[in-house]
């Protein structure tokens, strides 16, 4: 069941559940009122399609990532990614329950520009240790960024708002990724990952970013890697959760929505770009992935 779990969309998760939120859309949730989100979690099996990040200032829950169970309480940051399958087993003190959520795309990342390589280096690292007692100080420092979030949603009226809570973002992730760095200088790498497998899948993301425009043969990259197809696709689903094809899918999707969003090639012109045989199997290829065609996508951005 596990395997087959559908990854539900942030879109997905806000018309499931409704609560307050200090900002929101399809590509991120801002919150300081997530016990409504933690209530609904209960007796659920669920995945997000995006990253999410909980800091517990009040209250104990426990919660099992990927059928590990961990217990989350005061100044803990919670960390997952859009791999893990998430169960939430109880929450031990309800009324005291209180927890700051950030829940971002992977799309939105990329438009942010947070450096890939970065967050591929300490995601390797971090999914097996996704629950960490973090200081009194670095709490002040998460607390006061919601604030400013709070304050810029509530009070600015700017044309360019939504622009500069997308910066605040920013500063968010980059204060979240500085303190879960600590960590990750002090995790072995022997935490069922070896050495050998993390040089494999930094190298294969490496190449994939180098090539993906014009290669989407996983036997291409494994043949640049030294190692079969078969041997890469078992250890990148072991490593990241996914195989080496729906890796090349992920950057090809995602190159093709930003050219679609950001620039005026018309649709054979990104096919080309990206080393489609035709428009036609470009618009296949897109909509198998996304539902929509590319002309579909590129009207609803534009809107």
């Amino acid at each position: 069941m596990d395997y087959i779990l559908k990854k539900n969309s942030i879109k997905e998760l806000r018309n499931q559940l409704k609560y307050d939120s200090i900002y929101e859309n399809d590509d991120m949730i801002i919150s300081s009122n997530t016990v409504e989100y933690i209530n609904f979690l209960k007796e659920r099996t669920y995945r997000f399609n995006a990253y999410m990040f909980n800091v517990c200032v009040g209250g104990i829950y426990r919660i099992k990532v990927d059928s590990k169970e961990y217990k989350v309480y005061n100044n803990m940051l919670f960390f997952s990614t859009p791999e893990n399958i998430l169960q939430l087993e109880e929450v031990i003190e309800q009324k005291d329950l209180k927890i700051y959520t950030i829940i971002v795309s992977y799309d939105l990342l990329k438009r942010l520009n947070i450096p890939y390589k970065d967050l591929m280096d300490m995601y390797i690292k971090i999914k097996n240790h996704p629950c960490l007692s973090i200081e009194e100080k670095e709490i002040g420092y998460i607390l006061d960024m919601f604030k400013i979030t709070e304050n810029k949603e509530k009070y600015y009226k700017g044309i360019f708002k939504n622009k500069i809570i997308e910066g605040l973002l920013s500063s968010f992730l980059y204060t979240l990724f500085d303190i879960l760095n600590k960590f990750v200088e002090d995790i072995s790498l022997n935490d069922s990952l070896n050495a050998r497998q993390e040089k494999v899948f930094k190298d294969f993301i490496n190449l994939l970013k180098t090539y993906f425009r014009n290669e989407r043969s996983v036997k291409f990259y494994a043949e640049k890697l030294c190692i079969t197809p078969k041997y890469l696709s078992t250890l990148l689903k072991k490593v990241s959760g996914k195989t080496a094809l729906e890796w090349i899918d992920n950057f090809v999707i995602l190159e093709s929505k930003n050219m679609l969003a950001y620039t005026q090639n018309n649709i054979q012109e990104i096919a080309n770009n990206l080393n489609f045989n035709n428009q036609s199997f470009f618009a296949k290829y897109f909509k198998h992935h996304t539902n929509m065609t590319p002309r579909e996508y590129r009207n609803k951005i534009v809107i």
